[in-house]
């Protein structure tokens, strides 16, 4: 059962799927979000089919450029990578592919390690 008791703060990521609110979604919504302070708004739209990243840099969001290796690759989520073409075309073993080798790469290894010792500084230490 939900319960608003968990909810705590601002969402690290936003990622939604954008039809008919499509100008809603990059306009109103785009500036409301990056107000609230999220840090990275993941757009997919249809028609045209595409992908946009945006990331939160002083208050309002910036489209992001897709990497040399036409990645997208979250700052907030080391190791989330997402190839824009497969996910409109439906590629899942690619999209599959790119997650397992953003999953591998020393960045979210390292992003991991930062969570497990929070973690264990949340615990204070003791076993569950």
């Amino acid at each position: 059962m939900w319960k608003a008791a968990y909810v705590r703060g601002t969402p690290e990521l936003a990622f939604e799927a954008a039809d008919s609110t499509r100008d809603v979604d990059r306009g109103p919504k785009l500036t409301d979000l990056a107000r609230a302070g999220v840090p990275e708004y993941v757009v997919r739209t249809f028609d045209p089919d595409e992908v946009l990243w945006f990331r939160n840099v002083g208050g309002s969001f910036e489209r992001v450029e897709l990497d040399a290796d036409g990645l997208y690759r979250s700052t907030v989520f080391p190791g989330l990578w997402i190839d824009p073409k497969a996910l409109p075309s439906e590629d899942f073993f690619r999209l599959r592919d790119v997650i397992d080798l953003g999953t591998r790469s020393p960045e979210h290894a390292a992003f991991v390690a930062t969570l497990a010792a929070r973690r264990e500084e949340l615990r204070g230490g003791c076993a569950e």
